[in-house]
């Protein structure tokens, strides 16, 4: 007879289900990437333009976040201007881009500071073609 998972074990066990759904981005919070896009006020495919690192006033050196300059490829969803500005604080729930890239992206919504739920389905372009048939 198998015994239960002590307390410790199902954390563990909990963490690494967790990873997975990171890995494969099926995030718990969106059954899918339309039921994302309808909760959206804005879906735009963007190119990262500039990144400013945003300094820890504290200490002025670290890194509190950072502010991305984006620029509308093409809306999907929503009404923007042709350049946005986005903010993604310095945690574990940060969503990164580098300068030059292309991303699909679903912003919740345009009240200021802008954020991208990085447990949502916003990636690279190049990861989410599959995911703009379904969007159109």
């Amino acid at each position: 007879m198998k015994r239960p998972l002590g307390a410790h074990e199902n954390i563990a066990v909990n963490f690494k289900f967790c990873e997975l759904f990171k890995f494969w981005r099926l995030p718990s919070k969106y059954e899918s990437a339309k039921t994302e896009f309808d909760k959206s006020e804005v879906v735009l495919i963007v190119e990262a333009k500039s990144v400013e690192n945003e300094l820890d006033p504290d200490d002025g050196y670290n890194i509190s976040g950072k502010f991305f300059t984006l620029e509308v490829i093409e809306n999907l969803k929503g009404k923007t201007p042709k350049t946005i500005v986005t903010y993604s604080e310095n945690s574990s729930g940060r969503y990164d881009f580098e300068v030059g890239s292309k991303h699909l992206i679903f912003i919740s919504s345009l009240s200021a500071p802008v954020e991208i739920d990085n447990c949502g389905f916003s990636n690279e372009l190049s990861k989410s073609l599959h995911l703009l048939s379904s969007l159109k």
